[in-house]
């Protein structure tokens, strides 16, 4: 199973600790910072297991969205799903649609955070364009 999967140009290596927390940091770089991302293996796999299922959703987006500081914050009004969550990765469900907001490579290669919004059918497309309106900055 390829848990980690990416597209970027630079690469990156995944490190279990022996306290069981999953890092990434870029490789070939002495000063290179070893961020933990999730709390155990699990939560990694939950959260590519979200990730997944969310593919087969309709991305959504809207006009004059807003940076992912204030997705974040918005969707801290949201049920935040633990087991997929941890460090720099969260995730959050609302009435027919999940958000995603991810700090990962934001931390490993000093570059910005990102954000997804998907929606299981029309109506949670709907309270996902809601939600997205009251995130705009």
């Amino acid at each position: 199973m390829d848990l980690v999967k990416h597209s970027l140009a630079l690469p990156y290596a995944v490190w279990l600790r022996s306290d069981g927390v999953v890092a990434y940091c870029l490789t070939g770089s002495h000063d290179a910072p070893v961020v933990p991302v999730f709390p155990s293996v699990d939560a990694l796999i939950e959260a590519d297991a979200l990730y997944r299922e969310c593919s087969d959703w309709k991305a959504v987006t809207g006009k004059g969205l807003s940076e992912s500081h204030r997705v974040r914050q918005r969707a801290s009004t949201l049920t935040l799903i633990e087991e997929a969550s941890g460090f720099t990765e969260w995730w959050w469900q609302g009435d027919g649609f999940r958000v995603h907001v991810w700090l990962t490579f934001a931390e490993v290669l000093r570059g910005g955070a990102r954000w997804g919004v998907w929606s299981r059918d029309g109506d949670g497309e709907k309270h996902a364009l809601a939600f997205l309106a009251q995130s705009r900055g």
